[in-house]
């Protein structure tokens, strides 16, 4: 439908008023524009449209609030800095259950898993040098074990060649807890990952699979966090 200047009513409220539909276009005063329902001139009314575009850093939610009770603003922002590509996030299809927690797969899928509460939690570390025989053995999961974080400790950059690189996981399945480009043995830091995976029924051995590619220095420090819930 195309809408012509004959189909304005005229201001109403300080904003166009389109007879076609009763709402009109307002501006705030800070040069916002607003949708407004010409009946009740403080209610916000819908918009809807097949495409829709939100410009600036943030997208605000629930804009007229009146701050106080249960009304209150909510804005989802985009990092003002630190971004070095375009991200794109998928929520969970589901809501979770109680006591769940969101967590990715490295690539803005999100999901929920569920955090095992017991207090058999151990912590396994491995070293792992320049001149290391790969793959390393780290250790053997105990049957259902859930694997909580692996965490790599760069306390010296892997220098030389091509870049070393690293992966945790099992024999057939060398990424399966952390892959190489989840950790960057070139410089020194702290790099982890939180799989939250079905733990195996079976006992399981890792390995970390390492690739010198000339590497002529380096060492870290490969941190397993575990936990087997109480009764397995």
């Amino acid at each position: 439908m195309t809408v012509n200047f004959s189909d304005l009513t005229g201001v109403y409220g300080g904003g166009w008023q389109f007879s076609l539909t009763g709402m009109y276009l307002k501006d705030d005063g800070s040069g916002n524009l607003q949708v407004w329902n010409s009946n009740a001139g403080t209610i916000y009314g819908s918009v809807s449209c097949s495409n829709l575009f939100v410009y600036g850093n943030s997208v605000q939610l629930n804009a007229g609030a009146t701050e106080s009770g249960a009304s209150w603003k909510m804005t989802l922002a985009r990092p003002a800095t630190g971004m070095v590509a375009d991200q794109t996030i998928t929520l969970p299809a589901g809501v979770g259950a109680t006591n769940d927690v969101v967590v990715t797969d490295g690539a803005g899928n999100w999901s929920y898993a569920s955090i095992p509460y017991t207090a058999n939690m151990s912590v396994h570390s491995t070293n792992l040098v320049f001149g290391t025989t790969s793959p390393l053995t780290l250790l053997t999961l105990p049957a259902n074990a859930n694997v909580v974080k692996v965490r790599i400790h760069v306390d010296t950059a892997f220098t030389g060649g091509t870049g070393a690189t690293v992966s945790i996981g099992v024999v057939g399945t060398t990424s399966k807890y952390m892959s190489a480009t989840q950790v960057a043995l070139g410089t020194v830091g702290i790099y982890e990952v939180n799989p939250n995976l079905v733990p195996d029924a079976s006992t399981e051995a890792l390995i970390a699979t390492y690739a010198a590619n000339s590497a002529t220095a380096g060492s870290a420090r490969i941190e397993i966090q575990y936990a087997v819930p109480s009764g397995s």
